[in-house]
């Protein structure tokens, strides 16, 4: 099975102007920026924004992002209906029952 990503931009506030880095360099001669961020294809539409922690204690050289992502629920709805159907549908028997003036009278039972 193969999982088709997507390569979105880091969508980053105006109020995170500073601590853009993702990146620094062993000795900490440099800083660089990430731009971008690999996602499934069917989320793609789901990050709104990012933001770096670099207050992260987590001992890499790469800086933690936040994604504030929206709810992505998808359903398949015709298999939903289906189930829904099969547990409303309850078998019914019927059958023909003489009562006591002779008349034939169609009764149903579960």
């Amino acid at each position: 099975m193969a999982i088709l990503l997507f390569i979105s931009l880091v969508h980053l506030p105006s109020d995170v102007i500073r601590r853009q880095w993702t990146y620094k360099s062993p000795g900490d001669k440099s800083r660089n920026k990430i731009d971008y961020i690999l996602i499934q294809k069917k989320f793609r539409n789901a990050v709104k924004t990012s933001k770096p922690l670099p207050e992260a204690d987590c001992d890499s050289d790469h800086v933690p992002y936040l994604h504030k992502i929206t709810d992505v629920i998808t359903t398949d709805n015709s298999k939903v209906k289906l189930i829904e159907e099969e547990e409303e549908e309850e078998e019914y028997i019927e059958e023909e029952v003489e009562e006591e003036d002779g008349k034939k009278v169609a009764k149903t039972m579960k």
